[in-house]
């Protein structure tokens, strides 16, 4: 039998990977400013199958359904680029303010999830080395009425930032009950950071939460209209209820939950506080303290 020459092989796999590429060559690429999708639906965002010399792309993807709270990213396995001067990078602002960063490049392709409904993306490549770069499906979450009602609430055992939502817009005659509980002995307590899209129709339809501090006092903080403020919950856990009645169903709510850990830096660098309210205040050392 005829051996196939080895080029013809090479040749034969490149036309495989790039027939289905969203472009027909780094200059579309390149024009490519990005996209704004109107749906919920999973949407593939990739590079040139192989990508070309020193190329700086720059493309900005958001989401406008009100549904949307944070998109999926989940590369595929074939993405690659040189290792080193070769990156992707992942820039978003999430709902809190806080800017975060995602970069790849080699092999170290990990999927994540955005805690926002938009994102920036660029691309940087040299002169040297190319390869096939990249490709990863985009899928919004969203929550639904069902999702929600059927949501009890969450242990974490970690001391990750985690976000707590109602559907959006919130459904007609619910009553959602949650507990949501840390179990990590460095957290003593839970700082609550509202979205501002935030709205409840007033007085009919009400977020309660409802804790019982270090010192035994139990405490509600209550919100209906866009009433929404941050605070401290001054323990690991809260149960929380949200009602509506059968009129207006407005977009609900969202907040962060940020569990505080205080290390032995934090602990050692703690000079004391003048405190101008009338509240209790938790005074602690790190766990386990240096």
């Amino acid at each position: 039998m005829k051996k196939i020459p080895s080029v013809f092989v090479t040749t034969a796999l490149i036309l495989v990977v790039t027939v289905n590429c969203s472009y027909t060559d780094c200059a579309q690429w390149q024009a490519d400013s990005g996209t704004t999708f109107t749906d919920t639906g999973s949407h593939t965002i990739e590079s040139f199958h192989n990508y070309c010399d020193n190329l700086n792309i720059s493309q900005h993807y958001a989401w406008t359904d009100s549904t949307v709270y944070a998109i999926e990213i989940t590369f595929d396995g074939q993405s690659q680029t040189e290792n080193g001067p070769d990156t992707l990078t992942f820039n978003y602002t999430d709902f809190t303010g806080v800017a975060r960063t995602k970069q790849f490049k080699g092999t170290e392709f990990t999927s994540f999830v955005i805690g926002a409904t938009e994102f920036d993306l660029t691309f940087h490549s040299d002169g040297s080395v190319t390869y096939w770069g990249y490709s990863f499906s985009a899928a919004p979450h969203t929550v639904s009425c069902d999702d929600f009602t059927n949501n009890t609430g969450t242990t974490f055992s970690g001391i990750d930032t985690h976000t707590i939502e109602s559907a959006h817009s919130y459904c007609a005659n619910m009553n959602v009950a949650q507990h949501y509980s840390w179990t990590d002995t460095s957290v003593y307590s839970i700082q609550i950071t509202f979205d501002t899209l935030s709205e409840l129709e007033a007085n009919n339809d009400v977020l309660t939460i409802t804790y019982t501090d270090f010192t035994g006092t139990v405490r509600v903080q209550q919100f209906t209209g866009t009433n929404f403020r941050d605070f401290v919950v001054d323990t690991t856990a809260f149960d929380l209820q949200f009602t509506s009645d059968t009129s207006v169903q407005d977009w609900g709510y969202r907040f962060t939950a940020a569990p505080y850990a205080p290390t032995c830096t934090d602990f050692s660098a703690n000079t004391g506080a003048t405190f101008s309210d009338a509240m209790p205040h938790t005074l602690e050392s790190s766990h386990q303290y240096c």
